[in-house]
């Protein structure tokens, strides 16, 4: 095709390439990746430590309830200890007090002094 003034037109061919936004790029896209395994891991790792914090409080509870009834069976025990020496003592005590004052009362009162009675 020649034109009225005799040039022929050049044809120019020019290349476009349209790169893609940012968020849409292999870089992207990998940080995309990266962000969801942290936000998995940590999710994980909350969950890891909350069930780790709940056995260590039911062991707490457990070991402190096994304290308690310890201490209260320690307690009946000397309470029972207690009460068997106590009892036979004031049955040996009581008329052993009651003979001192009858045949005390019957000595001269020298002896009662010598004698530290």
């Amino acid at each position: 095709m020649a034109m009225a003034s005799g040039v022929e037109p050049v044809s120019v061919k020019v290349r476009v390439r349209v790169r893609p936004p940012f968020w849409l790029t292999w870089w992207a896209y990998s940080a995309y990746v990266l962000l969801f395994a942290g936000l998995l891991y940590a999710a994980w790792r909350v969950a890891y430590l909350r069930a780790e914090y709940s056995a260590n409080l039911a062991l707490e509870h457990m070991e402190r309830d096994q304290l308690e009834q310890v201490n209260r069976l320690k307690l009946q025990f000397f309470t029972n200890i207690s009460h068997e020496l106590r009892t036979p003592l004031t049955l040996i005590l009581t008329p052993l007090e009651q003979l001192i004052k009858e045949h005390l009362w019957g000595l001269p009162k020298r002896i009662i002094r010598t004698r530290g009675i």
